[in-house]
C-alpha cells in the first residue's frame, strides 16, 4: 500500500519506522526542509537497530496522491494540513493520530473518508533521523465519515504483529477515553515536570489527578470509576516516560493543551476550577517563553 505520512514527529516516523518493516511504499511530509534533507541522505532509523528505513521525503506542503494518508502533525498544524488537502484533488481516506479532540471540528471541511485513531505507544524522536520506541502499546482507529469496510481494510494493512491496530466500533468514546487519560497526565507532568509515574508515586500529584480524572469525565459523560483506573493503569504501564507536553514544555515548543484542557474547558456547561487551574498554568508558561506581555 502506498502510504503518505503527514508529520515527522515522534508518531510520524513511529508509524513510517513499522509501517516500512510491513514492505509498505512510504512518503514522509515534513515541514521543515532540515529533515528533508536529512531524512533523504540518511534515512531513518530505529534507536538499538542497525537496519534503517528509506522512505521518499517530500515537505508537507508538497502532497502527492496515496491510497492513505496518516496525519501524525500535533493539534495546533491541523487546521493547516486540513485546508491543504482540502484544496487537494485526492479522495484518499484521511487517518488522523492526534491528542486531544479539537481536530475534529475541522473534519466537515475535508472529502475524504475520515477515521481517527489513538496512539498507546510511547516514542521519543531523538534527531531528525533517530526515532526510539519506549513504550509498546496498541493503536486503535474507529471511522467517523468512511464506512466500517474501508477502515477495516485499512486496519488489516497497517496491523503488524509488533506494531498491532485494532478496529474500535464507536469512535467519539474512543476518543474521549484517550482525552480524559491526556488531560489528567499530561498537565500535572508538564507542570510539575515530573514522568507519568510521578503522579502515583506522589500522593497531591496523585490526589489532584483524580480531581482532574472527575472532572474530565464529567464533561465527556464517561465513568469516573472506570476511567480512574484506566488512568492510574496508564501511568503505571508508562511509569519512566515523559509525556509529550512535559517534553514541549522542556524544549519550549508549543503544546497541545488548547485541544486537550481547552477543549473541555469549551465544551462544560459547568465550571472545573482544577482543569482550568491546569490550562491556564501551562498557557502562561507558554507566554513567558514567548515574551507575551499584556499591553
Amino acid at each position: 500500500m502506498n502510504i503518505g505520512i503527514i508529520g515527522g514527529g515522534a508518531v510520524g516516523m513511529l508509524c513510517a519506522w513499522y509501517f516500512g518493516k510491513q514492505g509498505h511504499n512510504i512518503t514522509m511530509y515534513v515541514r521543515r526542509e532540515e529533515q528533508c534533507k536529512e531524512l533523504r541522505q540518511h534515512g531513518m532509523q530505529m534507536r538499538e537497530e542497525q537496519t534503517r528505513l528509506y522512505p521518499t521525503v517530500h515537505r508537507s506542503t508538497n502532497l502527492k496522491p496515496e491510497e492513505v494518508y496518516v496525519i501524525c502533525t500535533k493539534q495546533h498544524a491541523i487546521e493547516q494540513i486540513v485546508h491543504q488537502l482540502s484544496q487537494t484533488p485526492f479522495i484518499s481516506p484521511l487517518l488522523f493520530l492526534q491528542n486531544g479532540m479539537e481536530h475534529v471540528n475541522h473534519f466537515s471541511k475535508l472529502k475524504n473518508p475520515i477515521i481517527v485513531g489513538v496512539v498507546e505507544h510511547g516514542a521519543m524522536k531523538h534527531s531528525d533521523t533517530l526515532i526510539g520506541h519506549t513504550g509498546r502499546g496498541i493503536i486503535r482507529i474507529s471511522p467517523v465519515t468512511s464506512d466500517v469496510h474501508s477502515a477495516k481494510e485499512i486496519k488489516d494493512a497497517l496491523h503488524y504483529v509488533e506494531f498491532p491496530v485494532r478496529l474500535e466500533e464507536n469512535w467519539y468514546d474512543m476518543l474521549a477515553r484517550k482525552l480524559v487519560i491526556n488531560a489528567v497526565i499530561n498537565p500535572i507532568t508538564a507542570l510539575f515536570q515530573v514522568k507519568n509515574g510521578g503522579i502515583l508515586q506522589n500522593e497531591h500529584l496523585n490526589s489532584l489527578a483524580y480531581l482532574l480524572c472527575e472532572e474530565a469525565c464529567s464533561v465527556v459523560s464517561l465513568p469516573v470509576n472506570v476511567m480512574w483506573e484506566e488512568v492510574q493503569h496508564i501511568a503505571k504501564q508508562t511509569e519512566a516516560n515523559e509525556s509529550s507536553m512535559m517534553k514541549d514544555i522542556k524544549e519550549g515548543n508549543k503544546t497541545e493543551i488548547e485541544a486537550i484542557s481547552g477543549y473541555l474547558l469549551k465544551h462544560s456547561s459547568e465550571s472545573i476550577p482544577y482543569t482550568t487551574c491546569m490550562y491556564k498554568s501551562v498557557r502562561a508558561i507558554e507566554g513567558i517563553r514567548k515574551g507575551e506581555v499584556n499591553e
